[in-house]
């Protein structure tokens, strides 16, 4: 007796409103082009997007700046505390109906918080607690977790280089962000730009997730690295199979005693919370310099002509030598910049 392979559904969550598998490329490259725009969409949850709204919102909430800086403290660790969730979210639904929820969330987030007022400094601590903990999660968490995550699940081999090439674009966008958030500001004023926001990514990036957000090509029927030739887009040829992990893969278990990951994680660590406290502060630390605030965001812009070859290079690095070596280096190179 023969046994036949169950066919690929003709419709399904993969191949809705189109088949990948059609496309004239490897669909993986649409997929690069769409999960670094969903993670730029992140950018109102981001400290970039944040850091240029921090003095309207301590004038209008009546805060002083440490007690807005605890709110962040407090909203982002719990967004960190319920990632892991939005993590298993993703095995359970895929990158694309998460990201969708992500993007109605962050939409929803910032236009709650344009309508903030004076508080009571604890009533105010609150609430910016739970408006910074929804911001970090929907934007810096879900919907940048879910976008890199569906990058990575649609290259193997080019994955490091692919990587690198998203983060790159990235640095030069979250780099003009400052500026141009703050000019979006200065047109008509915090509350408008911060609604402004909410409308584009629920007109744009909404329909850039609904339409072309894939899970992985094993769900649209195609082979990881692989453009999909006229045999295997037929309706009728069987799924090829997912491959998941390597043999020199850990359980979480594993992975927290094991010294190789707690290498790579702190100096990961060390530098985003770093990063986070400059990029939070900024404008504070122009008033201090005596810039004002268009003359101090100006700062991030040279920093993507160094941040961009450093990311390319490390892309593929990563696809060459080992991660510690890397991660040595970068330790060696904050050590450099605390002590300078």
């Amino acid at each position: 007796m023969t046994l036949l392979a169950p066919s690929r559904p003709k419709r399904g969550p993969g191949r809705w409103p189109f088949d990948p598998a059609r496309v004239r490329i490897y669909y993986g490259w649409v997929i690069l082009v769409a999960g670094t725009i969903g993670i730029v969409a992140s950018l109102p949850g981001q400290t970039a997007g944040v850091g240029v709204f921090t003095d309207h919102i301590t004038d209008s909430t009546g805060l002083t700046r440490l007690q807005l800086a605890i709110a962040y403290l407090i909203g982002t660790g719990a967004s960190g505390l319920l990632l892991p969730r939005g993590g298993r979210a993703i095995d359970r639904s895929g990158s694309r109906v998460v990201a969708l929820a992500a993007v109605v969330g962050l939409a929803a987030t910032v236009t709650g918080l344009s309508f903030v007022g004076r508080m009571s400094p604890a009533v105010g601590i609150l609430v910016m607690s739970i408006g910074f903990g929804c911001l970090r999660f929907s934007g810096q968490g879900l919907l940048t977790l879910s976008s890199r995550t569906m990058i990575s699940q649609w290259f193997d081999r080019r994955r490091g280089i692919v990587s690198s090439a998203s983060n790159a674009v990235l640095s030069f966008a979250f780099a003009a962000s400052p500026a141009l958030l703050l000019a979006l500001i200065e047109f008509d004023g915090w509350r408008t730009a911060w609604r402004l926001i909410a409308v584009l990514l629920l007109l744009i990036m909404l329909p850039i997730v609904v339409v072309l957000y894939r899970v992985s090509p094993e769900m649209s029927g195609m082979v990881i690295d692989k453009r999909a030739s006229n045999k295997s887009s037929d309706s009728s040829a069987p799924p090829s199979p997912a491959v998941i992990g390597t043999d020199n893969d850990l359980t979480r278990g594993q992975a927290v005693r094991d010294l190789r990951f707690w290498a790579v994680t702190i100096p990961v660590a060390a530098m985003a919370a770093t990063s986070t406290a400059i990029t939070f502060h900024i404008l504070d630390f122009g008033t201090e310099l005596g810039l004002d605030n268009s003359q101090i965001v100006r700062i991030f812009v040279p920093i993507a002509f160094v941040s961009v070859p450093v990311t390319l290079i490390g892309g593929w690095l990563v696809d060459t030598v080992s991660p510690l070596l890397i991660a040595g280096a970068m330790s060696i190179a904050q050590i450099v910049m605390y002590l300078t």
